[in-house]
């Protein structure tokens, strides 16, 4: 009999637990939503940018780059990793847009242009990937 009380009682603990710990989880992703939405807004940002601009300047990478830095802490390890990327990219695109300007020797232009619209390209390609990135974050439904 009190084996049986003690499995009942350990039983409800633990779902106790489990259930207060979601709670607590749900409720910090409503109190950081603003946050969370602000940081997907800075991504979103610089990659219109790239869509409608077709470029990013030294200015634009460094608000990325400042608005972006406490994902760190707000975030798991895959947001960080991916500002990171997106940065290193936008400082590829940028690279290659000035090397451009520069009017290179035309034996090197066509591999310019073509890693220039390589960049452009992967930041296109970056609208879902970040939607999917932050979607754990940014869905109150989960």
């Amino acid at each position: 009999m009190v084996v049986i009380q003690f499995g009942e009682w350990l039983v409800s603990f633990l779902a106790g637990w489990l259930a207060g710990r979601r709670a607590k989880s749900r409720m910090l992703r409503v109190e950081n939503h603003d946050r969370y939405l602000s940081k997907y807004h800075e991504f979103t940002r610089l990659f219109d940018r790239v869509q409608f601009d077709g470029k990013v300047d030294q200015g634009d990478l460094l608000r990325f780059k400042g608005a972006t830095h406490e994902a760190r802490w707000l975030f798991g390890p895959e947001i960080p990793a991916y500002a990171g990327e997106v940065f290193d990219h936008g400082r590829k695109l940028w690279l290659t847009r000035e090397q451009l300007r520069e009017m290179p020797p035309a034996d090197e232009r066509p591999k310019i242009v073509e890693a220039h619209e390589m960049e452009i390209g992967w930041f296109l390609a970056q609208y879902r990937v970040a939607a999917d990135k932050f979607t754990k974050y940014l869905d109150l439904n989960k």
